[in-house]
């Protein structure tokens, strides 16, 4: 996967397009184009690249797009595939005093990835691949413009496996790089923890074209001040993200889920706390997660509906106990006994909404 997912189409030729918010962008420099061009990286300036750059999932575009319209468009769409390129764009753009602004999957939905200045849309994309993973110190180098996808793809293939852990609702539709830009969280953020977590350091390419390299030479350091939480989150104000440095797990051997229908009036919410205070080293850290009704519905038609409203998901990683004491420095006694109060916890939650005679199989 190596372009964004398309938006809804747009109801009008591509050339009768029309911009909502400022109109025409302002004309490029002279002699920009050529460097732009000499710089390597693809350069596109055709109506249908203009209009897809205008936009991303944002609702007012998508309803703009019925109507024949977008947001704005930029004068010009340039993909670079290295940091070298990167650079040499920034830097004839910064000399030009051209407005950039980066993109990549463009799966966001507030409007951040549209030029609203004109001027160049700078697609990411292009830098797409996991260059290295080191399974001593369990990081991975990845470049920014992969998709999450293909990212735990490829983790998936090195030696017994390994993952990111980052999962964002918007998966399937964005990038590394937006979610280091975006300070992105995702549905296993209480196992791993956020983006921002995961992340050792970084590759940035300042507005002028300089190249700055950010913490990352290992698992752990103290190095003074952390730059590379300067960026996080910056959403491309302060430079563009080209590669980072991320931690990385073992994927586990083995997976099973749980689902405990329970109705919230008449929970204990006293008996619930043992599942999300579980300590994060206990493998069967408890994930508790608010979903709709219809979603529920599809997900598992067979739950009562007077129980659809709450789930709670609990993920269980299959180890031996001595394995699990092993790994987390504690007794294997220790170990029985917390994921024992874990267990009695549901089976309580189980009793209150279900009956004393159905928890003997929770």
């Amino acid at each position: 996967m190596i372009a964004p997912t398309p938006v809804t189409p747009i109801d009008a030729a591509a050339d009768a397009v029309t911009d909502r918010l400022s109109g025409a962008t302002p004309p490029l420099p002279a002699g920009l184009i050529d460097r732009l061009v000499a710089s390597g990286a693809d350069v596109r300036t055709d109506a249908v690249s203009l209009a897809e750059a205008a936009r991303d999932w944002w609702p007012l575009a998508i309803g703009w797009a019925a109507e024949g319209s977008v947001p704005q468009r930029p004068a010009i769409v340039v993909r670079p595939h290295s940091t070298d390129e990167v650079a040499a764009v920034l830097s004839a753009c910064n000399e030009a005093v051209v407005a950039v602004t980066p993109m990549a999957g463009r799966s966001g939905v507030c409007g951040g990835s549209i030029p609203v200045h004109g001027g160049v849309s700078l697609d990411l994309t292009g830098l797409e691949g996991l260059v290295r993973v080191d399974e001593t110190s369990l990081t991975a180098d990845v470049r920014a413009g992969m998709f999450g996808p293909d990212l735990e793809a490829a983790l998936g293939q090195v030696g017994g496996g390994y993952t990111l852990g980052h999962w964002p609702q918007s998966m399937d539709l964005s990038t590394v790089g937006g979610w280091l830009a975006c300070r992105g969280a995702g549905q296993y953020s209480t196992r791993y923890g956020k983006i921002e977590d995961m992340v050792l350091g970084l590759e940035v390419v300042l507005a002028d074209g300089r190249v700055v390299h950010t913490e990352g030479k290992g698992p752990r350091a103290a190095t003074g001040p952390n730059l590379t939480q300067l960026f996080v989150g910056s959403e491309g104000t302060l430079g563009i993200v080209t590669a980072a440095r991320l931690r990385a797990h073992a994927l586990p051997p083995a997976e099973r889920r749980l689902a405990f229908g329970f109705d919230p009036a008449q929970a204990d919410t006293a008996a619930a706390a043992p599942l999300w205070t579980a300590e994060p080293a206990d493998p069967e850290t408890l994930l508790l997660r608010r979903l709709d009704e219809r979603t529920v519905a599809e997900l598992f038609p067979r739950l009562p509906a007077e129980f659809r409203e709450v789930l709670l998901l609990r993920e269980v990683e299959d180890m031996p106990y001595r394995d699990i004491a092993t790994i987390a420095g504690i007794p294997v006694g220790t170990v029985m006994s917390r994921l024992s109060r874990a267990r009695a916890a549901l089976r309580l939650l189980w009793r209150q909404t279900h009956g004393a005679e159905q928890a003997d199989g929770v």
